[in-house]
């Protein structure tokens, strides 16, 4: 309960402390500007000893000459000055801290002793720290900031939580602004608060449908455990990318967060017996996850079924399907009525190929797709469509007007769609506009989006433990996981 409540105050804050203020760009600026961004509503605390005023606003010299309680304090200051910011933080009641200070354990001994000190300050006042080396969070469902950077100009809100311990991964998905996010952590040298933490943490938020991770170590892996399983339980999809897989990636890790990346027979063990989505990397993990946001809460049967007007694409798409173990069910009660739909020489089958009578003729689309969604094995369509931002205005024209109608056929029959395009680039604005308006998500990449739905078909299909139990299989594989992370010696 304490923890939480200290986790509360870090992602949630009343009261913010800004120690390192300033009005020149830079964390302290921009970490009101951050506050600005999401709306922030809490009392904000301007600390700079060399200002009066900023903002606006009145500063303060120190933290102890605020005059009431903070629940969280951003911290941007050099690494020699983080100790007594957060002593002084805990002495004005703060229970979140955000360092973004470097200069710890990633740079050495010296530096793992700056840690160490860190780390005593946190667990005597019972205080989550989010870092150090780190950018800082945003809570977009909330409303709250402790962020060092620069935001983008449009922040889509969502229901995706994120913690990644790379900063640059979190400056990413938010420039990418495909994922609708109600949280980002950077969770930087986790020297307090964990990865699995943040997870246990946000599991049961009812703004967080989906969580994405981005680890260079699992700490605390029994606690991710039981937090991925929860999540499971939820049906909110967990997908994580995680690091150190080589030789060389795990030296890497070590020299940018000062972590043990450990071993990765152990994680893929943890992972597949908390039923954890473990993707391979980035691309894959905004196309999984803006998929799994799109499906949240939906429930279907969990086949395939695949429309393209191109026989070349198909070939192509079947080869990446066999390489991500994605089937497309036989389907024949629907195939007298595609035959007699299409030319002679088309194939009627699942996967089906429009061929030029359905691309030039969206009735034809329609109702291919109708018939296809209408079969019992049948959960989700898939328009194979490439529709790049520089298609003519005629042809755009024709793709828009074919997703209209396969989106329309679709939905007749109760089924979800989903785009696929083979190219990972934009798409055309007249197409993007088709789709956001039948809410039908598109993905970039013939592998990255294919990889997406068979992995979250399999994941839907997989048994869900009830609370307090657990399926014979899961059960087996968290007692081989828990054997090989003892057998390792990850646990914290």
């Amino acid at each position: 309960m304490a923890a939480d409540q200290a986790l509360r105050c870090l992602l949630s804050p009343a009261s913010i402390a800004i120690v390192g203020a300033s009005d020149r760009v830079g964390p302290g600026f921009n970490a009101w500007r951050a506050l600005e961004a999401v709306g922030y509503g809490g009392r904000v605390y301007l600390v700079n000893p060399n200002r009066s005023e900023l903002f606006g606003r009145p500063t303060y010299a120190a933290i102890q000459d605020i005059p009431e309680p903070i629940d969280a304090v951003f911290v941007a200051v050099p690494q020699l000055a983080v100790a007594g910011v957060l002593r002084e933080a805990a002495a004005r009641g703060a229970r979140g801290a955000a360092v973004l200070s470097s200069g710890f354990a990633e740079t050495g001994p010296g530096g793992a002793c700056a840690q160490e000190e860190l780390v005593a300050i946190a667990r005597e006042h019972g205080m989550a720290v989010c870092g150090p080396n780190c950018l800082g969070l945003i809570n977009l469902a909330g409303g709250a900031a402790l962020f060092g950077t620069s935001l983008p100009d449009s922040l889509p809100r969502g229901g995706v939580a994120a913690v990644v311990q790379s900063g640059s991964v979190g400056i990413a998905l938010l420039n990418a602004a495909r994922l609708g996010l109600a949280y980002l952590v950077t969770s930087g040298n986790e020297a307090v608060t964990t990865a699995a933490e943040y997870l246990a943490y946000l599991v049961d938020d009812p703004a967080v449908t989906v969580i994405v991770a981005f680890l260079e170590q699992l700490r605390q892996p029994h606690l991710f455990l039981a937090a991925a399983r929860r999540a499971r339980q939820l049906g909110k999809p967990v997908i994580v990318v995680k690091t150190g897989r080589s030789d060389r990636g795990r030296r890497a890790v070590m020299a940018h967060t000062g972590a043990l990346a450990g071993s990765d027979e152990a994680c893929q063990a943890a992972f597949r017996a908390a039923r954890v989505i473990r993707v391979d990397s980035l691309d894959e993990l905004v196309e999984t996850a803006l998929l799994a946001a799109s499906w949240a809460g939906a429930a279907a049967p969990p086949g395939v079924a695949l429309l393209s007007g191109s026989g070349g694409e198909i070939a192509l798409a079947l080869d990446t399907a066999q390489a991500v173990g994605l089937e497309f069910p036989e389907v024949p009660d629907a195939l007298p009525e595609l035959r007699g739909l299409l030319p002679g020489f088309a194939h009627a089958g699942n996967p089906l190929d429009l061929t030029w009578a359905g691309l030039y003729d969206p009735s034809i689309a329609a109702r291919c797709a109708e018939l296809l969604a209408a079969q019992a094995p049948i959960g989700t369509v898939v328009l194979l469509q490439d529709a790049p931002p520089g298609l003519g205005a005629q042809q755009a024209a024709r793709y828009a007007a074919v997703l209209r109608a396969v989106a329309g056929g679709t939905a007749k029959a109760g089924k979800r769609l989903v785009v696929v395009s083979n190219l990972s680039g934009e798409v055309h604005p007249d197409f993007a506009a088709v789709a956001r308006a039948a809410a039908v998500p598109v993905l970039r990449g013939t592998a990255e989006g294919l990889s997406a739905i068979a992995r979250l078909t399999a994941w839907a299909r997989e048994p869900v433990e009830e609370p307090g139990g657990r399926t014979a299989s899961a059960g087996a594989e968290a007692a081989a996981a828990r054997s090989v992370l003892r057998r390792l010696d990850l646990s914290r």
